[in-house]
């Protein structure tokens, strides 16, 4: 009886680990542009620490960055447009 629940409980555990190896096999192919800005991102976080500021770029990047003119490169554009709104009624006088 008690072997019986042993080789039950092993064989669960090894199928739940087969099933966890194989439903993370989901690959998405990137084009250059992508991973180019993927890569410039990582960039600019990666020293996010540091006082000084190595490349001027990268500070004109960020001051000039309008998030309503790229709104068409986010995954959820109406989302964004309605916290976009919801912010701007908070300065509403």
């Amino acid at each position: 009886m008690l072997i019986m629940m042993l080789i039950k409980v092993c064989l669960v555990l090894a199928l739940s680990i087969l099933c966890s190896i194989q439903g993370n096999t989901h690959k998405r192919i990137l084009d250059k542009d992508s991973i180019q800005k993927q890569l410039k991102i990582y960039e600019l976080f990666l020293y996010i620490s540091q006082d000084s500021l190595i490349d001027a770029a990268y500070y004109e990047v960020g001051k000039n960055y309008d998030i309503t003119k790229n709104m068409k490169n986010y995954d959820n554009g109406s989302f964004l447009q309605h916290q976009i709104e919801k912010e701007a009624q908070k300065y509403r006088l």
